[in-house]
Protein backbone atom coordinates (compact mmCIF):
# COMPACT_ATOMS: atom_id res chain seq x y z
CA UNK A 1 0.00 0.00 0.00
CA UNK A 2 1.14 3.52 -0.75
CA UNK A 3 0.78 6.50 1.56
CA UNK A 4 0.57 9.94 -0.06
CA UNK A 5 1.52 12.82 2.23
CA UNK A 6 0.84 16.52 1.79
CA UNK A 7 3.11 17.72 4.62
CA UNK A 8 1.59 21.11 5.40
CA UNK A 9 -0.22 21.75 8.68
CA UNK A 10 -3.38 21.97 6.59
CA UNK A 11 -2.32 18.98 4.49
CA UNK A 12 -3.35 15.38 4.73
CA UNK A 13 -2.55 11.70 4.34
CA UNK A 14 -4.05 9.06 2.07
CA UNK A 15 -3.36 5.32 2.00
CA UNK A 16 -4.18 3.51 -1.24
CA UNK A 17 -4.15 -0.25 -1.75
CA UNK A 18 -2.34 -1.85 -4.69
CA UNK A 19 -5.49 -1.54 -6.83
CA UNK A 20 -5.62 2.21 -6.21
CA UNK A 21 -8.60 2.16 -3.84
CA UNK A 22 -8.61 4.43 -0.81
CA UNK A 23 -8.03 2.49 2.42
CA UNK A 24 -8.13 5.62 4.57
CA UNK A 25 -7.71 9.34 4.16
CA UNK A 26 -7.56 12.12 6.71
CA UNK A 27 -6.45 15.65 7.36
CA UNK A 28 -3.06 16.12 8.97
CA UNK A 29 -3.28 15.33 12.69
CA UNK A 30 -3.15 18.38 14.95
CA UNK A 31 -0.07 17.43 16.97
CA UNK A 32 3.26 15.79 16.24
CA UNK A 33 2.42 13.08 18.76
CA UNK A 34 -0.87 12.31 16.99
CA UNK A 35 0.95 12.16 13.64
CA UNK A 36 3.66 9.84 14.97
CA UNK A 37 1.05 7.56 16.56
CA UNK A 38 -0.96 7.43 13.32
CA UNK A 39 2.10 6.45 11.26
CA UNK A 40 3.18 3.95 13.90
CA UNK A 41 -0.29 2.38 13.94
CA UNK A 42 -0.25 1.88 10.15
CA UNK A 43 3.44 1.24 9.50
CA UNK A 44 2.95 -2.45 8.72
CA UNK A 45 0.44 -1.55 5.98
CA UNK A 46 2.63 1.09 4.37
CA UNK A 47 4.92 -0.36 1.72
CA UNK A 48 6.02 3.10 0.54
CA UNK A 49 5.24 6.63 1.66
CA UNK A 50 5.50 9.41 -0.90
CA UNK A 51 6.10 12.79 0.66
CA UNK A 52 5.62 16.00 -1.26
CA UNK A 53 9.03 17.67 -1.41
CA UNK A 54 8.41 21.20 -0.30
CA UNK A 55 10.24 24.47 0.15
CA UNK A 56 9.38 28.02 1.12
CA UNK A 57 7.30 30.00 -1.35
CA UNK A 58 7.60 33.69 -2.23
CA UNK A 59 5.38 35.74 0.02
CA UNK A 60 5.60 33.35 2.99
CA UNK A 61 6.80 34.91 6.23
CA UNK A 62 9.99 33.68 7.87
CA UNK A 63 7.89 32.17 10.67
CA UNK A 64 5.62 30.37 8.19
CA UNK A 65 8.58 28.94 6.24
CA UNK A 66 10.25 27.87 9.49
CA UNK A 67 7.09 26.11 10.72
CA UNK A 68 6.50 24.49 7.33
CA UNK A 69 10.04 23.12 7.06
CA UNK A 70 10.04 21.96 10.70
CA UNK A 71 6.90 19.90 10.02
CA UNK A 72 8.43 18.50 6.81
CA UNK A 73 11.61 17.51 8.66
CA UNK A 74 9.58 15.96 11.46
CA UNK A 75 7.75 13.75 8.95
CA UNK A 76 11.04 12.59 7.42
CA UNK A 77 12.45 11.82 10.86
CA UNK A 78 9.40 9.88 12.04
CA UNK A 79 9.30 7.78 8.88
CA UNK A 80 13.02 7.05 9.19
CA UNK A 81 12.61 6.16 12.85
CA UNK A 82 9.65 3.88 12.14
CA UNK A 83 11.52 2.33 9.18
CA UNK A 84 8.79 3.32 6.73
CA UNK A 85 10.35 3.47 3.26
CA UNK A 86 9.69 6.83 1.65
CA UNK A 87 10.36 8.77 -1.47
CA UNK A 88 9.85 12.43 -2.27
CA UNK A 89 8.22 14.10 -5.23
CA UNK A 90 7.99 17.77 -6.12
CA UNK A 91 4.57 19.30 -6.78
CA UNK A 92 5.61 20.02 -10.37
CA UNK A 93 6.36 16.35 -11.07
CA UNK A 94 3.23 14.80 -9.55
CA UNK A 95 0.91 17.49 -10.92
CA UNK A 96 2.30 17.09 -14.44
CA UNK A 97 1.91 13.31 -14.25
CA UNK A 98 -1.69 13.79 -13.07
CA UNK A 99 -2.43 16.25 -15.93
CA UNK A 100 -3.04 19.15 -13.57
CA UNK A 101 -2.21 22.52 -15.13
CA UNK A 102 0.27 24.84 -13.44
CA UNK A 103 -1.19 27.41 -11.07
CA UNK A 104 -0.41 30.27 -13.42
CA UNK A 105 -2.51 33.35 -12.62
CA UNK A 106 -4.92 31.48 -10.34
CA UNK A 107 -5.01 32.36 -6.67
CA UNK A 108 -3.89 29.72 -4.19
CA UNK A 109 -7.53 29.11 -3.29
CA UNK A 110 -8.56 28.70 -6.93
CA UNK A 111 -5.69 26.28 -7.54
CA UNK A 112 -6.56 24.23 -4.44
CA UNK A 113 -10.11 23.93 -5.77
CA UNK A 114 -8.72 22.60 -9.09
CA UNK A 115 -6.86 19.92 -7.12
CA UNK A 116 -9.97 19.09 -5.11
CA UNK A 117 -12.04 18.77 -8.31
CA UNK A 118 -9.43 16.43 -9.83
CA UNK A 119 -9.43 14.22 -6.74
CA UNK A 120 -13.24 14.18 -6.73
CA UNK A 121 -13.23 13.20 -10.41
CA UNK A 122 -10.97 10.23 -9.63
CA UNK A 123 -12.84 9.20 -6.47
CA UNK A 124 -16.46 10.30 -6.98
CA UNK A 125 -17.85 8.44 -3.97
CA UNK A 126 -15.17 9.71 -1.55
CA UNK A 127 -15.59 12.84 0.57
CA UNK A 128 -12.78 15.09 -0.65
CA UNK A 129 -11.69 18.17 1.28
CA UNK A 130 -9.13 20.85 0.54
CA UNK A 131 -6.98 19.26 3.28
CA UNK A 132 -7.02 15.77 1.74
CA UNK A 133 -7.09 16.44 -2.02
CA UNK A 134 -3.31 16.79 -2.48
CA UNK A 135 -2.56 13.66 -0.43
CA UNK A 136 -5.05 11.66 -2.50
CA UNK A 137 -3.48 12.90 -5.73
CA UNK A 138 0.07 12.25 -4.48
CA UNK A 139 -0.86 8.68 -3.51
CA UNK A 140 -2.57 8.19 -6.88
CA UNK A 141 0.52 9.54 -8.67
CA UNK A 142 2.70 7.17 -6.66
CA UNK A 143 0.47 4.21 -7.50
CA UNK A 144 0.07 4.92 -11.22
CA UNK A 145 2.03 7.95 -12.43
CA UNK A 146 5.47 6.74 -11.33
CA UNK A 147 5.08 3.57 -13.39
CA UNK A 148 4.89 5.65 -16.55
CA UNK A 149 7.99 7.73 -15.78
Amino acid sequence: MILGIDPGQSGGLCLLDSAGAIVWVQAMPETETDLRELLEEHREQIKLAVLEKVHGMPGMSVVAVSTFMKHYGFLRGVMSGLKIPFDEVTPQVWMKAMSIPARGEKSKSQHKNVLKAKAQQLFPTQKITLATADAILIATYATYGRRQG
